[in-house]
C-alpha cells in the first residue's frame, strides 16, 4: 500500500476500498481528459476510428500508470488463504499472528506493513519469531511500534508446519483457534479485509 492508499484507508477503513478506490479515479480523470478530446477534435478531419482508438487510451493511460507502479497482486482479489489442521490452542481470542524467522529480508519487509495498518486491524498483532535466542525477538521488536509484540514462537514444533516453509506466515487466531493462514505472496488487502468483516 502507498501513501494515498493508506489516506484511504483513515477516511474509509475499509482496505478494499483504499486499494481499488485510486484506480476508479483515475479512470475517470481518464476519461475526463478523453471527453476534452473529443470535443476539440470532433469537427476536425481526424477518422472517427482513430479518435475513438485515441479517447480509449486516455481513459486508460492514467490508470495503467498506476496500475504499474502500483500493482494489483491475487491476494489483493482472492483470498488466498488455506486453513491448516491442527489441534493447537491459542492463549489469545482474536488475534493475526506474524510467525517469522530471524534475518528473513521479507520478515523484516513486513514490519513496515504491520506498523502501518495494526491500528486499523480489529484484533492485536503479534510476531512470533521462530528461534531460540532471545535476541531474535528482540531485534523484530526493534522495528515495530508500540501495540505490536515480538516474542518468540511458543510451541515451535506445532507452528513449523503450518508456515509449510514459507516466511513470513500470517495466522489469524479467532476463539483461541486457527482460522486461516496465508504465505506472504497471497497476503493483501482481501486477506485484510476478512479479518476485519469477521
Amino acid at each position: 500500500m502507498n501513501s494515498f492508499e493508506f489516506l484511504l484507508l483513515k477516511l474509509t477503513g475499509s482496505f478494499l476500498l483504499a486499494k481499488f478506490t485510486p484506480f476508479v479515479i483515475l479512470f475517470m480523470i481518464g476519461i475526463l481528459f478523453g471527453r476534452i478530446v473529443f470535443l476539440r477534435l470532433r469537427n476536425s478531419s481526424v477518422h472517427k476510428a482513430l479518435l475513438m482508438s485515441v479517447l480509449g487510451l486516455m481513459a486508460m493511460v492514467p490508470m495503467s500508470l498506476y496500475f504499474w507502479l502500483f500493482p494489483v497482486y491475487q491476494g489483493d482479489i482472492y483470498s488466498l488463504g488455506y486453513q491448516p489442521k491442527t489441534s493447537l490452542k491459542f492463549e489469545s481470542s482474536a488475534e493475526l499472528i506474524v510467525v517469522a524467522l530471524p534475518g528473513c529480508k521479507y520478515c523484516i519487509e513486513s514490519t513496515q506493513l504491520m506498523n502501518k495498518i495494526h491500528k486499523n486491524l480489529p484484533v492485536k498483532v503479534s510476531y512470533w519469531v521462530l528461534g531460540t535466542d532471545v535476541q531474535d525477538a528482540q531485534s523484530f521488536q526493534k522495528l515495530l511500534e508500540k501495540g505490536i509484540r515480538s516474542i518468540n514462537a511458543p510451541n515451535q514444533k506445532e507452528i513449523l508446519p503450518i508456515t509449510k516453509g514459507s516466511f513470513p506466515t500470517y495466522l489469524w487466531v479467532k476463539d483461541h483457534h486457527l482460522k486461516k493462514a496465508w504465505h506472504n505472496d497471497g497476503f493483501g488487502v482481501k486477506a485484510l479485509s476478512d479479518i476485519c468483516e469477521q
